[in-house]
């Protein structure tokens, strides 16, 4: 038998041999992170199925909870949150070209966990009506670079009406995006916050 003191397994810490069970299992006496003490089979200490004296299961269904009570209250913005994951990570959205392959991502904060998100969007004023906008949108989404804007100027900023003329050529964002190889919301964006159309179509993304 090894002797498995002064290990740790997930948050527990093994402090001493305890003996065995009817069936010969070893147990070990085990010290959680938070305080409480544990009797623990050998085995399931190895096999990573304990992994705490039962507080980690508590904190897991009480975030599960929270997350399923925050999405059946504003399904809506339970849904924005997926559509960022769904853009920036799922190789097979029509949308991933624009986000996900251009290196765009979903902060660690929101990424895994919906209740920093819903918390953001709702102190920062979200409403029905109003979609999430990356402010540059070379970065990723990100509470530093997010705002809420209406989704009648979002459409006005789509690639396939917004038309740039250079040169006595005019051109949708889209026609030139594929000309000159930048992302056509990229363009887009650069267009909509001012910059001169040379500038907008000789910059290359970052």
């Amino acid at each position: 038998m090894k002797d498995l003191t002064s290990n740790k397994f997930g948050r527990l810490t093994v402090k001493s041999f305890a003996g065995r069970n009817k069936r010969y299992d070893s147990l070990w006496n085990c010290t959680c992170d938070c305080g409480n003490e544990k009797v623990v089979r050998g085995g399931v200490l190895k096999n990573g199925h304990t992994q705490s004296c039962g507080c980690l299961q508590k904190e897991r269904t009480s975030a599960a909870k929270t997350t399923h009570g925050l999405r059946s209250k504003n399904l809506k913005l339970y849904k924005v949150w997926g559509g960022m994951k769904e853009r920036c990570y799922n190789t097979n959205s029509k949308s991933y070209p624009d986000y996900g392959a251009r290196g765009i991502e979903v902060c660690p904060e929101w990424k895994n966990n919906y209740e920093n998100f819903y918390h953001w969007a709702i102190s920062k004023g979200y409403a029905e009506g109003l979609t999430i906008e990356r402010r540059d949108p070379d970065q990723n989404y990100c509470p530093e670079n997010c705002e809420w804007i209406p989704k009648s100027e979002q459409s006005k900023n789509r690639t396939t009406s917004v038309t740039i003329e250079l040169n006595g050529v005019t051109r949708t964002a889209t026609e030139w995006s594929e000309k000159l190889g930048i992302s056509s919301r990229v363009i887009t964006q650069r267009i909509r916050r001012g910059w001169a159309p040379k500038e907008a179509l000789s910059t290359k993304n970052l």
